[in-house]
């Protein structure tokens, strides 16, 4: 038997799954884990637990963790399970967005290192024109203390290395790229 919780996640209805057997929904490469589970039920005293995935009915893969619980044995003879089915869906999907997460944090560190260690001023800048990440040398050309903050672009002040004219800070190479003018 199945309740209506199981059959929404298999998505078909409860009457369409009344006996049938669960191993038609298991996936192909986890039957044999599936048989195993079953097998070491037979034999438990104690509740068995297997993480396997099913395909729903309407072909999506979901994985799940089946708890299996002992709970008597019949008048034939025959011993009675209940099972829980536990979507982990979600569980794997935290566990993936982590695993983003400190993949991030991981590069981020790498680049924080190479930002330091270069002798010339690198400066990272958000899609606004808000400084991100920049290196000491940066600081030191715009003679900033450490610990604060750059001033936004338009405060800023540069000169055109060729010309040594003045630019304006619409027309810094940065300015030109978070315009749209990725071509210079």
């Amino acid at each position: 038997e199945i309740n209506l919780t199981g059959a929404a996640l298999l998505g078909l209805s409860r009457e369409r799954l009344i006996d049938r057997p669960l191993v038609l929904f298991v996936q192909e490469p986890y039957r044999r884990v599936f048989l195993n589970h079953v097998m070491r039920c037979r034999k438990a005293v104690s509740p068995v637990s297997t993480e396997l995935v099913l395909r729903a009915g309407d072909r999506r893969l979901i994985p799940v963790e089946i708890r299996t619980n002992p709970l008597r044995i019949d008048s034939g003879g025959q011993p009675q399970h209940l099972a829980i089915i536990i979507d982990l869906s979600d569980r794997q999907r935290l566990g993936q967005e982590r695993e983003r997460l400190r993949e991030i944090t991981r590069s981020e560190q790498l680049l924080r290192t190479v930002l330091e260690t270069l002798p010339v001023a690198v400066r990272v800048v958000g899609e606004a024109g808000e400084s991100l990440l920049f290196n000491e040398a940066c600081r030191e050309i715009w003679g900033i203390g450490s610990g604060a903050p750059l001033p936004a672009l338009e405060q800023q002040k540069g000169w055109d290395v060729r010309t040594h004219r003045e630019m304006t800070p619409s027309a810094w190479p940065v300015s030109q790229v978070l315009a749209g003018n990725e071509g210079i």
